[in-house]
């Protein structure tokens, strides 16, 4: 069988290695071939991703590297969504194209939620699927119903374990059972993406930016929060790490680019006198850690955050998780799960520079952060999981008012469905009151005409 694999960047390749290294994904097929998606808005900007040193690293396990977005240029490989009566054609001119012939393939992806991933799972329509997650949403549901075909069709899903304690939660309704990558298969093909990135920046490392704190980047305006508290969150990271004694700090902007972010960020750094050092060479914020060894790491809750505490066992603290809760939309946005792993597990960073412990430590993993990841995951999708009904009305009950309930759940959202009751309705005017301030009004009109 030969095997399709969608990566959009190092990070995902170095999963996919990992997988393959450690026989997860079956013994070699016919042929593997590595289809590579810039998925970032200026990718066409940016040096062609299957070309970089620090991708290529992990080249030798694929028989053939393939650029989607050259394939499908001019077209942005997420807006590749072709109609239904396309499809067909469309597979058989990639077999041709591939030189697949009329072979068995098998599709492995990151997600099976975004194009291109979900269009090829699409278009090789009897082909089996294989998930492979390296991110906090393994722990929550598929926000939306997956097309037609293709949510019965995925037979693995390979994840990193990178809350220890907490059960994969991602295709459950779907039947499909989770399989743990070995860390240490992963650690090593991130040490060859890491390499391949030493070549790629030699005689380039910033001077000076070894050792300092590290703030990694997040486009928030997606989520719900405006540019402007963007900005204002990404600061604050600058002001709370400068009060700790934090005199230089490195930005790793989100792929996407924060080119205006970074600016704020430098004339904010130079009013508080410290350096601020800004990595926008294209290169993983997980790489950078890795070569620049920084005392800490703060950030929102990027994915890049997670893997560096996970992997590189780099210090890391989060800001800004609890105004990303508020103003997250819809309920069931799939970033919902991410934040509040991050929110609920990682020391918080003020802007004064003190790190306020968690709400829930490591060893209450078990105890604490899986019911309340049962209970947000059933106000998320409560059609797809109604056997968690009755706990998550009993976890909601013993909250007790006030911030830890506002801050996971919205009450609007409660009482939808079923699980809070609506606040009493204020109380009516007395008919007398209404009337004399109706008098005193048509009074005071008479008296202007």
């Amino acid at each position: 069988m030969n095997q399709l694999f969608v990566s959009s960047g190092p990070i995902a390749t170095a999963l996919f290695a990992a997988a393959i290294d450690t026989g997860r994904l079956g013994a070699r097929p016919g042929r593997r071939i590595l289809l590579v998606s810039d998925e970032t808005a200026g990718a066409e900007l940016a040096p062609p991703l299957p070309e970089r040193a620090d991708h290529a690293a992990l080249y030798d396990r694929f028989d053939e590297v393939v650029s989607l977005n050259e394939l499908l240029a001019p077209m942005h490989p997420q807006d590749w969504r072709p109609a239904l009566e396309e499809q067909p054609m469309l597979e058989r001119l990639l077999r041709r194209h591939w030189g697949l012939g009329d072979e068995p393939v098998e599709v492995i992806v990151e997600t099976l939620e975004t194009a291109p991933a979900q269009t090829l799972a699409e278009v090789f329509h009897d082909a089996p699927v294989t998930v492979c997650c390296g991110t906090l949403e393994v722990y929550g549901p598929v926000r939306a119903l997956l097309p037609r075909g293709v949510g019965s069709r995925v037979e693995r899903l390979l994840h990193l374990d990178l809350v220890p304690g907490l059960p994969p939660r991602l295709l459950s309704d779907y039947g499909v059972a989770p399989q743990i990558v070995a860390q240490d298969a992963f650690a090593k093909a991130f040490e060859e993406v890491k390499a391949g990135a030493e070549t790629l920046l030699a005689g380039r490392l910033p001077a000076g930016a070894d050792r300092a704190a590290l703030i990694v980047g997040q486009c928030l305006t997606d989520l719900g929060p405006t540019g402007e508290q963007e900005e204002r969150i990404h600061l604050e990271m600058l002001r709370g790490l400068v009060a700790r004694g934090n005199r230089t700090v490195a930005f790793v902007p989100a792929p996407d680019g924060q080119t205006a972010l970074a600016a704020a960020l430098a004339a904010e750094a130079g009013r508080l006198g410290a350096e601020l050092v800004i990595l926008d060479e294209p290169v993983p914020a997980e790489v950078w850690c890795a070569l620049l060894r920084p005392e800490v790491a703060v950030g929102v809750f990027p994915p890049a955050l997670v893997r560096v505490s996970h992997l590189l066992e780099v210090p890391v603290m989060t800001l800004g998780t609890v105004r990303v809760l508020e103003r997250l939309n819809p309920y069931d946005n799939a970033a919902r799960i991410p934040a509040t792993v991050v929110d609920a597990t990682f020391p918080r960073l003020t802007d004064e520079g003190d790190a306020i412990p968690p709400p829930i430590a490591r060893h209450e993993i078990k105890s604490r952060l899986v019911p309340l990841l049962a209970a947000v995951t059933y106000c998320m999708q409560p059609g797809r999981y109604p056997e968690m009904r009755a706990a998550t009305a009993e976890y909601v009950d013993a909250l007790p008012p006030g911030p830890a309930l506002r801050r996971y759940f919205r009450m609007q959202r409660l009482i939808t469905l079923g699980l809070a009751q609506p606040p009493p309705p204020a109380p009516a005017e007395p008919v007398g009151t209404l009337q004399r301030v109706a008098d005193v009004t048509r009074r005071l009109k008479g008296r202007l005409r």
